[in-house]
């Protein structure tokens, strides 16, 4: 592999973590804003608007795990919705195909969601 090659991989890595909001936050997707608690998020198939929540696949376990595969591999995307205490609303369309999410809640109450 020749260093111009080994450089591209490097850039094409970066972009994948820096651009893609599921990986950009190892903490999790919705951004942690200084002043501000997140106080829910959802998950849609398709577009908020288009109100099609997704549910967990067993919602008696934690965390709560989303498996979204399926509505990639159907050619539909995948939208999350943050909503914080102050009433701002973040929304993300996760443009790479994502294989599942997982819902947990933090020990303040905060909800955290991670989609690898």
């Amino acid at each position: 592999m020749s260093l111009k090659t080994s450089h591209l991989k490097l850039f094409i890595l970066i972009g994948v973590f820096t651009f893609n909001p599921a990986f950009a936050n190892p903490q999790g997707v919705c951004p942690v804003l200084k002043h501000d608690k997140l106080r829910q998020i959802s998950i849609f198939d398709g577009k908020p608007e288009e109100q099609a929540y997704l549910a967990p696949d067993d919602s008696e376990t934690a965390p709560n795990t989303y498996s979204l595969g399926n509505i990639h591999d159907a050619g539909r995307s995948v939208s999350i919705r943050c909503e914080y205490r102050s009433g701002f609303v973040r929304d993300i369309e996760l443009k790479n195909k994502i294989r599942k999410c997982l819902y947990s809640e933090r020990k303040s109450g905060e909800p955290r969601l991670i989609c690898q």
